[in-house]
Parts: structure tokens; sequence; C-alpha cells
């Protein structure tokens, strides 16, 4: 098989890179050997320093590894070097400094070098891995030598190392083989522990060594400075540290990234094969509630007959039994109409139907409805008159306002206690909405329970005893409602003080509120989806009752999810060849840029005004933008769902929702 070029220069631009660096360095060895030796010294110091501050910066990867315990131990290293930089001969840096000073420095530091390199794999040996950076035997034990042979060489302490006029003494020349003979047992660790490496560091660290070995063998063969032996072993040294100080990335940067990235492609399959099998659920859900409640209607309808026909007289007995059934199925079918809704929800496919109409007309309706069950547990229900000179006038959707009103409710009557009053009273919420608020005279909600009481199978209270039927799903799905008619719903509560609980729809005046109606439904189900959160994000950004630390949050939270929106919009575009799609992107970038004006002026001035002026001109965009230009790529994307869910699939994560 041909090698491409690609290929040819992977290989050979390292080796080409590092023979004209080897060239360089020698010519300017023979041109200006004080430049050389300081060039060849600094790229080892520098590289130990560098070192250091990777081992630094990723200490909380966990416990520290072979690669940073030479990296702390080489620092010291390269302080060494650095003092036999500072006195070497002709630098004149440091008075009464000698070639001799700068020779003890030198193999100082090629010592510990060495004993570095062979203790690091018998440390690695041991069963419970070193957690910190600094407290372990390498950092300490390097420190006290490094220490301690600056001292010594400071006070003449250290053996003489040069003479001049006669050369390298003994003691220098016999530690350079020493040093030899310490690498070569540095080796012998290594190989004996390579298990404990990857197959790129172990065998950088081996070429490390084994360029140490080299490099020492040089500078036995010393004759001058100026002698090539001299040369190369600088050279040698430098690739030395080298090869560690890539091991080194190898092991704390890139291999880790590496794994990040590959977590990455995991949790996003996992993300969508989360969301496929969540679909699946709702769509199973939404069947089988259907399926559920046309035989319980049978079951309701045939117990009402019994009870109902004149001509079979039933006995108190078998009239209560039939009260019981069709109590059950009516409990059941209160569940099962709970489990529709919120397939419904979470598929986003609850569509509003919003119209006109007095508040009073469906309060009166539901509380008719629920006294009732109030009279059986002595539960009073009283109304409180607007304070308005007209009546209310709502513009929502009327059956889903009274799901909601119902529900909360019942959960004021059932959670109340025996002989308890619920009141039922009406307010301005400011900003052309209007306010239900229900208040109860319970047990109140436990503090640690309120922070996920609208959370799906939450419910307020969970003991003995106030044990009362449901399953925990009829606020989450009012929550979601509400937003989607472009209100929303809160609490106040207290234990042992009972708890009020508000619904705020818009008024027939208001002309801002962005509510999901069938009219604004594209029929691209991902765009259809991230519509209907946006609308929900853009009603919370301007209502009053918002702290303003959370306000800009929430703001936040939507200027983001509008970005994503764009990019899955715009992939789907891409993959469906949509012709405006440059008109379209054009648009986008537009609105983002008009939002991300919008928020700062707000965070500088805090005038919520500004969020009103927003809210206005978000309304009028996106329902134009929608009807005009959104509902144009239904045409582009029939039969092409395979396309759009590969190019989603490439699209990063949503970014976190604020709850």
């Amino acid at each position: 098989m041909p090698i491409s070029l690609k290929e040819i220069s992977r290989y050979f631009a390292p080796v080409g890179a590092i023979m004209l660096f080897t060239a360089a360095l020698l010519w300017l060895g023979k041109e200006n050997f004080l430049v050389f030796h300081l060039l060849a010294e600094l790229f080892p110091i520098l590289i130990s320093l560098m070192m250091f501050a990777i081992a630094y910066s990723t200490r909380d990867l966990g416990a520290i590894g072979s690669l940073p315990l030479i990296a702390v131990g080489y620092v010291w290293v390269g302080l060494l070097d650095m003092a036999h930089v500072f006195t070497y001969k002709g630098m004149n840096l440091i008075a009464g400094a000698d070639a001799n000073m700068a020779t003890q420095f030198w193999i100082a530091a090629r010592f510990l070098e060495a004993c570095i390199l062979a203790a690091v794999p018998w440390f690695i040996s041991r069963k419970r891995p070193f957690t910190s950076l600094y407290l372990n035997p390498i950092f300490l034990l390097s420190a006290i030598a490094a220490l301690a042979t600056v001292t010594a060489i400071v006070k003449g302490y250290f053996p003489t190392c040069y003479i001049p006029g006669a050369g390298l003494t003994a003691f220098k020349v016999v530690t350079e083989y020493i040093v030899i003979v310490i690498c070569l047992i540095a080796a012998a660790g290594f190989i004996t522990m390579r298990a404990q490496f990857r197959k790129s560091e172990f065998s950088l660290l081996i070429l490390s060594v084994a360029l140490t070995i080299i490099a020492e063998f040089c500078f036995t063969q010393y004759v001058s400075v100026y002698a090539l032996s001299n040369q190369l072993g600088h050279i040698f040294k430098i690739y030395s540290f080298a090869c560690v100080f890539a091991a080194l990335i190898l092991s704390n940067i890139r291999h880790p990234y590496e794994q990040l990235h590959q977590s990455k492609d995991t949790l996003a399959k996992a993300l969508t094969d989360a969301k496929k099998a969540n679909r699946a659920k709702s769509e199973f859900l939404a069947s089988m509630s259907h399926e559920l409640r046309t035989p319980l209607n049978a079951v309701l309808g045939y117990n009402q007959l019994l009870l109902l026909d004149p001509q079979n007289s039933l006995s108190e007995k078998q009239k209560e039994y039939l009260g019981h059934v069709g109590t059950a199925a009516n409990h059941l079918l209160e569940l099962i109409v709970d489990l529709l809704d919120l397939s419904r929800i979470e598929a986003d496919r609850v569509v509003i139907y919003p119209e006109s109409f007095p508040a009073d007309l469906i309060i009166d309706e539901t509380v008719a409805h629920v006294r009732p069950m109030a009279a059986g547990r002595s539960v009073s229900i009283e109304k409180v008159a607007a304070d308005t000179p007209a009546p209310p006038q709502l513009h929502t959707d009327k059956t889903r306002f009274r799901q909601i009103l119902l529900n909360i409710l019942t959960n004021a009557i059932k959670y109340n206690v025996e002989g308890g009053r619920v009141i039922i009273s009406q307010e301005p919420a400011g900003e052309g909405y209007w306010r239900v608020k229900v208040t109860d005279t319970g047990p109140g909600i436990p503090l640690e329970r309120q922070t996920e009481l609208f959370k799906l199978f939450h419910r307020a209270v969970d003991n003995a005893e106030h044990a009362v039927d449901g399953l925990g799903i009829g606020l989450a799905v009012s929550k979601s409602l509400a937003e989607r008619m472009g209100g929303d719903i809160d609490f106040e509560s207290a234990p042992g003080e009972g708890s009020c609980f508000w619904i705020d729809l818009p008024l027939a005046s208001n002309n801002n509120a962005l509510v999901w109606t069938e009219s604004l439904c594209t029929g691209i189900d991902p765009i259809d989806r991230d519509h209907q959160l946006i609308f929900s994000m853009v009603n919370r950004v301007s209502r009053h009752d918002c702290p303003d630390e959370e306000l800009y949050k929430v703001l936040q939270e939507m200027i983001s999810y509008t970005g994503h929106h764009f990019r899955r919009e715009e992939a789907i575009m891409e993959a469906c060849d949509y012709p405006d799609q440059e008109d379209h992107q054009q648009a986008h970038r537009a609105l983002e840029t008009q939002l991300n004006d919008l928020a700062r002026m707000y965070d500088k001035t805090g005038d919520r005004l500004h969020l009103l002026a927003l809210k206005k001109f978000l309304k009028s965009w996106w329902e134009e933008h929608i009807l005009k230009v959104d509902k144009t790529l239904i045409d582009y994307t029939r039969g092409r769902e395979a396309e759009i869910r590969k190019a989603l699939s490439a699209q990063d994560p949503a970014p976190p929702m604020m709850k």
C-alpha cells in the first residue's frame, strides 16, 4: 500500500526539525560557545519549570503519578542548573564564582537528576499512591538535597570538581560514571514497572534515561569546553529533558483531554438514547392512557346505569358497593388523565386554545364541582369578590384554566384539616396579568419539600397522618400548562400555618403575552419544542414578582437557549438543503445581537422597563418569524427525518435549564 505524503510528513517532520535544531546548536557552539552554553542550559531549566507548572495545575486530577513526581523533583534540578549558569565563567553575575563552583553545581544537578529517575519507579510500586504534590518523598528529599548542596558549595565543603590548568578532578569524572550507573538502575526500574505506564509514556521515559546516559558518557570524554563531546553532551541533555516533558504532557494533559472528549461523546450518546427512551415512554403513556380510559368510561357508564335503573331496584348494600366502584373508577380516571397530560407535555404536544372570558365563570364552576368533596371533610369554601369596577376578563385556555384551578382546589381540600377553610381571592398581578389565589388552613408544606413541589412525583405531604390519594403529578402538570398559557403558578407556605397557591394568567387587555397556539406550529417537532420552551422563558423574563438576581439568570438562560435553538434550526436547514439559509442565519444573528445589547443595558441600569420593551419586541419578532419564515421549512423537511436526527445529534447539548 503506498504511503501518503501526510504520513511521511508525520514521521519525518519531527526528525528533520531535531536534526536542524542540533545542527544550529553545533554551529552556534563553534561560533560563540558562551551563547551556546547559555541556550543549552536555559532550555532544560525552562522545561523543568514548565513541568512543575503542569504538575501543579493538574494536581487535582487524582493520585500523584510517576511523571508529576519526576516534575516536582526536576524543579530542584532546574534550580541547580540555574545556579550553574549564574556561576559559569564569563557570565560575571556572581562575585567570587569560578569554574570549579559552576562545575560543582553541574555535577550536583546531574546526580540529583539520576537519583530522582531511579527513585520514582520504587515509590510508584507502593500500594498507596501519593495524594499531595509536596508532601511526598521525591519533592521533600530533592528540596533538602538541593538546599544542602547549595550550602555545601557556598561554604566550601563540596569536593573540588575542576582545577584551573589541570582540568576535571577524579571526583567529578567518577561521579559522572556513578550517574550513568544510577541511570541504568532507573531504566531497570521503569522496565520492571512498565505496566504502570501507557506505551507512549514508557517509551519516552526510557528514551530520556538513554539520552541522559549518552550525555553523561559524552561528559566523561571531556577535553575542553569547546570540544565536540562537551557540546553533544549538552544537546543530549536538552533532548532528555524534552522527552520527560513530552511524557508529562501526554500523562497530565493529552490523555485526560482524550478521556474527557470520549466521555463527552459517550454522554452525548447517552443523552440521545435517554431522549429517545423518554419519547418512547411518553408515546407509551399516551397510548396506554387512551386505551385504559376507553374501557374505564364504559365501567363508569354501566355503573351509573345500574344505580339509576328503575326496573331493577338494588339493595342498600349493593348501592354502597356500586358507590365504591364509581369512586374508585373516577379516581383511576383522574390518574389516567394526569398521565395523558404528562405524556403530552413531555412530548411538547400540548396545544393551547386561548379565548376571552370572565375569571369568575371558571372559578364558580370549579368551586361547585369540589363542594361535595369539601363537605365530606367539613371544609368550608369562601370566595372573596375581586375589588374591581368590572369582572376581570382573562385571555387564556378555558379548559386548561379549569384543570389547573381544580387541581389546586382539590389539593387545598385533601391536605386541609377536618373543619378547615379554603379561601379563593383575586387581585391584579401587574403588567397585564390577573392572579387567582387559593389559601387553605392545612398543616402547611415542610420546608425541605417546598423546592421540589413542582417536580414530578413529589408530594406536599407524605406521611400517615395526612395520607391522601395521588401520584405527585398534578402540580407538575399544572405548572407546565400555566407556563404554556403565558402565565405561572407559585405558592407560599409555612408549616403549621397553611399554604397559599396562586395562578397568574394574562388578561384580555394584555397584548404582550406569548402563548403557544396551534397556528404557530411549524410541523417540525424539534423546532416546535424549542419554540415552546423559548416562549415560556420570554414570559418569565418580564414577571414583576421575579427577584432581580433570578431575573438576570432567567434572561441569560433565555439568550443562551435561543442561540442553541438557532444552531439546531440552522443544522436542520443545512441537512434539508433549505435555499434561504443565509438570510435565515442573518436574521438569527441580528436577534442574538439585539438580545445581548438589551441584556447589557438591563445589567447596567437595572430598569425593568427594558425587559418590558424586550418582551414586546420578542413577541412581535417570534410570531412574525415563525409564521412567515420558519413555517416555510416544512416543505423541505418532509421525508428527511433521518437526516434531521443525524444533524441534531452532532449539535452540542442544550444549556442547563434553570429550575
